[in-house]
Protein backbone atom coordinates (compact mmCIF):
# COMPACT_ATOMS: atom_id res chain seq x y z
CA UNK A 1 0.00 0.00 0.00
CA UNK A 2 2.69 2.58 0.76
CA UNK A 3 4.69 1.96 -2.38
CA UNK A 4 1.49 2.42 -4.37
CA UNK A 5 0.82 5.63 -2.90
CA UNK A 6 4.87 6.67 -2.98
CA UNK A 7 3.96 5.59 -7.04
CA UNK A 8 1.06 7.85 -7.31
CA UNK A 9 2.75 10.67 -5.75
CA UNK A 10 5.79 10.52 -7.70
CA UNK A 11 3.76 10.04 -11.14
CA UNK A 12 1.39 12.84 -9.74
CA UNK A 13 4.33 15.44 -9.50
CA UNK A 14 5.59 14.29 -12.59
CA UNK A 15 3.23 15.85 -14.15
CA UNK A 16 4.28 19.33 -12.76
CA UNK A 17 7.61 19.18 -15.21
CA UNK A 18 5.38 20.28 -18.06
CA UNK A 19 6.08 19.77 -22.00
CA UNK A 20 9.19 17.98 -23.13
CA UNK A 21 10.96 17.11 -26.43
CA UNK A 22 11.71 14.01 -25.38
CA UNK A 23 9.99 11.07 -27.24
CA UNK A 24 8.95 9.96 -24.02
CA UNK A 25 6.28 11.72 -21.01
CA UNK A 26 8.50 13.85 -18.96
CA UNK A 27 9.33 11.97 -15.53
CA UNK A 28 9.35 8.63 -17.15
CA UNK A 29 12.77 8.25 -16.92
CA UNK A 30 13.43 9.64 -13.83
CA UNK A 31 10.71 7.17 -12.27
CA UNK A 32 12.13 4.42 -13.93
CA UNK A 33 15.61 5.63 -13.02
CA UNK A 34 14.04 5.92 -8.84
CA UNK A 35 12.71 2.83 -9.10
CA UNK A 36 15.79 0.82 -10.07
CA UNK A 37 17.98 2.66 -7.50
CA UNK A 38 15.52 2.42 -4.92
CA UNK A 39 12.46 0.69 -4.87
CA UNK A 40 11.51 1.94 -1.29
CA UNK A 41 12.30 5.42 0.10
CA UNK A 42 16.12 4.84 1.59
CA UNK A 43 15.92 4.48 5.32
CA UNK A 44 19.36 5.07 6.21
CA UNK A 45 22.88 7.34 4.73
CA UNK A 46 23.89 3.69 3.18
CA UNK A 47 20.72 3.17 1.20
CA UNK A 48 20.49 6.83 -0.17
CA UNK A 49 24.17 6.77 -1.17
CA UNK A 50 24.09 3.67 -2.85
CA UNK A 51 20.56 4.55 -4.53
CA UNK A 52 22.73 8.22 -5.59
CA UNK A 53 25.86 6.02 -6.87
CA UNK A 54 23.53 4.03 -9.31
CA UNK A 55 22.00 7.49 -10.63
CA UNK A 56 25.49 8.98 -11.13
CA UNK A 57 26.87 5.95 -12.15
CA UNK A 58 24.31 5.17 -14.86
CA UNK A 59 23.16 8.38 -15.59
CA UNK A 60 24.63 8.20 -19.46
CA UNK A 61 22.10 5.53 -19.93
CA UNK A 62 19.46 6.56 -17.92
CA UNK A 63 19.04 9.95 -18.98
CA UNK A 64 20.29 10.28 -22.54
CA UNK A 65 17.62 9.53 -24.33
CA UNK A 66 18.90 9.74 -27.89
CA UNK A 67 21.55 8.65 -26.84
CA UNK A 68 24.33 10.93 -28.58
CA UNK A 69 27.16 11.36 -25.03
CA UNK A 70 25.25 15.06 -24.41
CA UNK A 71 22.37 16.23 -22.22
CA UNK A 72 19.69 18.44 -23.44
CA UNK A 73 17.85 20.56 -21.49
CA UNK A 74 15.28 17.97 -21.06
CA UNK A 75 17.34 15.78 -20.10
CA UNK A 76 18.84 17.31 -17.60
CA UNK A 77 16.05 17.97 -16.05
CA UNK A 78 14.87 13.97 -15.87
CA UNK A 79 18.15 13.70 -13.78
CA UNK A 80 17.02 16.38 -11.24
CA UNK A 81 13.40 15.06 -11.20
CA UNK A 82 15.17 12.12 -10.20
CA UNK A 83 17.44 13.71 -7.29
CA UNK A 84 13.84 14.86 -6.03
CA UNK A 85 12.24 11.92 -6.47
CA UNK A 86 14.77 10.34 -4.07
CA UNK A 87 14.96 13.20 -1.70
CA UNK A 88 11.50 13.16 -1.23
CA UNK A 89 11.51 10.42 1.18
CA UNK A 90 8.01 11.26 2.76
CA UNK A 91 6.39 10.85 -1.18
CA UNK A 92 4.62 13.94 0.27
CA UNK A 93 5.84 16.53 -2.72
CA UNK A 94 7.67 18.59 -0.12
CA UNK A 95 10.76 18.36 1.15
CA UNK A 96 11.23 19.81 4.58
CA UNK A 97 14.91 20.32 5.62
CA UNK A 98 14.88 17.34 7.71
CA UNK A 99 14.61 15.02 4.12
CA UNK A 100 16.93 17.39 2.47
CA UNK A 101 19.42 16.75 5.59
CA UNK A 102 18.85 13.08 5.71
CA UNK A 103 19.41 12.69 2.36
CA UNK A 104 22.99 13.82 2.72
CA UNK A 105 23.70 12.61 6.55
CA UNK A 106 21.05 9.59 6.66
CA UNK A 107 18.49 9.41 9.46
CA UNK A 108 19.44 10.57 12.82
CA UNK A 109 19.83 7.37 13.94
CA UNK A 110 22.40 6.13 11.13
CA UNK A 111 24.19 9.12 10.82
CA UNK A 112 28.20 8.65 11.54
CA UNK A 113 30.69 11.08 11.93
CA UNK A 114 32.64 10.58 8.74
CA UNK A 115 30.78 11.91 6.01
CA UNK A 116 28.33 14.34 8.57
CA UNK A 117 27.93 17.78 6.60
CA UNK A 118 26.98 20.24 9.25
CA UNK A 119 23.60 21.55 9.30
CA UNK A 120 24.19 25.13 8.89
CA UNK A 121 25.92 23.91 5.47
CA UNK A 122 22.80 21.75 4.06
CA UNK A 123 20.61 24.78 5.41
CA UNK A 124 22.33 27.28 3.61
CA UNK A 125 21.93 25.11 0.50
CA UNK A 126 18.36 24.47 0.84
CA UNK A 127 17.77 28.06 1.37
CA UNK A 128 19.49 29.06 -1.65
CA UNK A 129 17.35 26.60 -3.86
CA UNK A 130 13.58 27.36 -1.81
CA UNK A 131 13.09 30.79 -3.88
CA UNK A 132 9.75 31.20 -2.31
CA UNK A 133 11.10 31.05 1.37
CA UNK A 134 8.11 28.18 1.75
CA UNK A 135 10.18 26.29 4.64
CA UNK A 136 9.99 23.55 2.22
CA UNK A 137 11.36 22.54 -1.43
CA UNK A 138 9.32 21.27 -4.45
CA UNK A 139 9.97 19.86 -7.88
CA UNK A 140 9.88 23.61 -9.20
CA UNK A 141 12.53 24.26 -7.10
CA UNK A 142 14.47 21.72 -8.32
CA UNK A 143 13.96 22.07 -11.78
CA UNK A 144 14.90 25.51 -11.31
CA UNK A 145 18.75 24.72 -9.83
CA UNK A 146 18.59 21.68 -13.02
CA UNK A 147 18.44 24.92 -15.37
CA UNK A 148 20.75 27.30 -13.36
CA UNK A 149 23.51 23.93 -13.21
CA UNK A 150 22.44 23.32 -16.73
CA UNK A 151 23.74 26.58 -17.97
CA UNK A 152 27.07 26.41 -15.50
CA UNK A 153 27.70 23.03 -16.97
CA UNK A 154 26.94 24.35 -20.43
CA UNK A 155 30.66 26.16 -21.05
CA UNK A 156 30.33 26.26 -24.60
CA UNK A 157 27.28 27.53 -24.50
CA UNK A 158 25.87 25.13 -27.71
CA UNK A 159 22.64 23.83 -25.32
CA UNK A 160 24.15 20.60 -24.68
CA UNK A 161 26.05 19.06 -21.58
CA UNK A 162 28.63 16.48 -21.95
CA UNK A 163 30.93 14.06 -19.66
CA UNK A 164 33.75 16.08 -20.96
CA UNK A 165 32.07 19.31 -19.66
CA UNK A 166 31.08 18.34 -16.33
CA UNK A 167 34.55 16.75 -15.51
CA UNK A 168 35.76 19.84 -16.40
CA UNK A 169 33.90 22.18 -14.45
CA UNK A 170 34.21 19.88 -11.47
CA UNK A 171 38.04 19.53 -11.67
CA UNK A 172 37.93 23.84 -12.18
CA UNK A 173 36.16 23.66 -9.26
CA UNK A 174 38.12 22.11 -6.87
Amino acid sequence: MVKLIWIAVIVAASTLQGASAMSHRPGEAALKAVNQASPQPPETRADARKAGAYLISRRVKLFDANHDGAYTPDEWSEMEFASWALFNKKRDGKILLEEFAQSFNGPTKDQMKLFHEPLSKLKARFDRMDRGHKGYLTIEDFRERAMTTFRFNNVNHDGLVTEGQMKAVATHAR
